[in-house]
């Protein structure tokens, strides 16, 4: 029907227009913040040898929706990941299971809430008993790598920084943990993940107002003999450096051994 108009992909101007938030936006994440945060803890408070993935994932929904999300109960989702010690298996990707966790388990949460339509992404570990050898190594590479990306993180720097000083630095540190990262993290806004990402190839400059959520992962490959540490916050951009949103004295980086 319009054998003479030319067609243009209009989505980068879109994206362009969303990646940095306006003081509304800034208002909504930062409440975001403290509802994730207060129901992940209930979560992983409640997180023990002997209860259900699914019992584990009530906790974290009642929290949620008492703090105010019964408008939208199933906008943005608790991802329950975990992993059983020495089954050498990928963690898979799962809503709540009757899964019993037991000694030597491990549970990831990941994803969040939304508000306002607005989605968040934050991740944090269980271990059931000690955590291994290896989890510790590999906890201990992320933070090098979160150590590394914060040093930098500030406005007018290019995205693509925040992924290639971070895999310098844990290549570094431990040589015989490599694997190919693809990413340390992405926008977030009305979607979960959005443009632009946290990858070598991206050269958009970092602004104020900008809203990452930033995980740098530490796998167990190719073995996947653990889960491995995936610790995951929000970060704001401010005129100077960043704020990070999530991380508290009570919501620490660290594992929570249960």
């Amino acid at each position: 029907g319009l054998p003479k108009a030319k067609f243009i992909d209009a989505s980068p101007m879109i994206w362009e227009q969303r990646r940095v938030k306006t003081p509304w936006e800034i208002d909504i994440y930062r409440k975001l913040a403290k509802i994730v945060t207060r129901g992940y803890l209930r979560g992983l408070n409640f997180c023990r040898a002997g209860v259900t993935v699914r019992e584990i994932q009530t906790e974290i929904w009642k929290s949620f929706l008492e703090d105010g999300l019964a408008d939208t109960p199933m906008k943005g989702q608790v991802i329950m990941r975990y992993h059983s010690r020495g089954e050498r298996t990928p963690a898979g990707c799962y809503r709540a299971t009757d899964h019993v966790m037991k000694e030597g388990d491990m549970l990831m949460l990941d994803g969040g809430p939304a508000l306002k339509g607005y989605e968040s992404d934050v991740q944090r570990q269980a271990c059931i008993g000690e955590p291994s050898e290896m989890v510790r190594k590999l906890h201990e590479l992320v933070l090098v790598g979160f150590d590394a990306l914060e040093q930098i993180l500030r406005p007018g720097i290019p995205i693509k920084e925040t992924f290639l000083v971070p895999m310098e630095a844990m290549r570094k540190h431990r040589p015989e943990l490599q694997f190919p990262w693809k990413f340390m993290g992405h926008s977030t806004g009305l979607q979960i993940h959005e443009f632009p990402w946290l990858i070598a190839q991206e050269e958009t400059i970092i602004e104020p107002g900008m809203i990452f959520s930033i995980e740098i992962p530490g796998y167990d490959i190719p073995e996947w003999r653990e889960m491995g540490s995936f610790p995951e916050d929000i970060y704001l951009i401010t005129e100077n450096g960043f704020e990070n949103l999530t991380l508290t004295p009570d919501f620490p980086r660290e594992l929570f051994i249960r």
